[in-house]
Parts: structure tokens; sequence; C-alpha cells
């Protein structure tokens, strides 16, 4: 059996599911316009927070869905976007908290640093499924 491209195992478990775009899109906090482009394969590899959101409205593994962006799941918990995004931050602000927790989580040891992503990825994986359950219920109860 080939392999399913993200686009493919988006608009097939979405179908699947009987719900629309926006339906989706409304679920997981993020633009219609954004699921629509995935589908068409115009967003090959959306953010991980995207991917999160999608796996837990479409009731896809993440890993599944990091596979089919091209993504290894092993490879999104080396690279911490997020924490590089406050790395950034806090140059750009004087928040000395911010500031502070940055400048620790550099002194970390690599090891120590992967625990902290796979928890954090967990905690992330387990809010986004959190959402986007809720969100599922409301639209479900909008449109019976």
């Amino acid at each position: 059996m080939p392999k399913l491209s993200l686009a493919d195992l988006v608009k097939d478990k979405r179908t699947a599911l009987g719900l629309s775009l926006r339906d989706v899109a409304q679920a997981a906090g993020i633009s219609h316009s954004l699921v629509s482009r995935i589908e068409r394969n115009e967003v090959r590899v959306p953010g991980l927070a995207v991917l999160q959101a999608l796996s837990g409205v479409l009731e896809i593994e993440l890993d599944k869905l990091l596979m089919a962006a091209g993504i290894k799941p092993e490879a999104s918990l080396r690279v911490v976007p997020d924490v590089q995004a406050l790395a950034l931050a806090s140059e750009l602000s004087s928040d000395p908290m911010l500031g502070r927790f940055v400048r620790a989580w550099r002194r970390l040891p690599d090891r120590d640093r992967e625990r902290l992503a796979r928890v954090a990825a967990d905690l992330a994986d387990l809010q986004a499924n959190e959402a986007a359950s809720r969100n599922l219920e409301t639209v479900e109860q909008r449109n019976p």
C-alpha cells in the first residue's frame, strides 16, 4: 500500500468523519483556508502546532501526520522551535523572567533538553487534543 501524502491523509480522514473544512478548522483553532491549502498540497509541511491540532481533531496519531509531512517523529523532539522563539523574544523583550528561562535552557545538557522537549511535546499534545475535543463538541452542538 503506497504511503499517503499529508494532503490525502487529512482529506480522507476529514471526509470519513463527515466534517467540513470549516468544522475541522474551528475545532483545530486554525483557518479553514489553511486546512484547504493542506488538502490541496499547497502546504506540505505545516508547523508542529498545526499538526498537533489536526491530530486531535481528525483522530490521527501525530507520528502518522509527521511522517506524511516528511518529518521523522523523533526529529520533532530535537528541534524545539518554541524555545527558539522564546530565545528570540527574550532578546527583544524586557521581561526578566523570560530571559532567565532562556538562559537556564541554554545551560542544560542536551540529554535534559531532549527530555524536557518530550515532556513539553506530550503536554502540548494533551492540550491540543483537549482543546480540539471541546471545539469539536461545540461544532457538533451547532450542527446536529
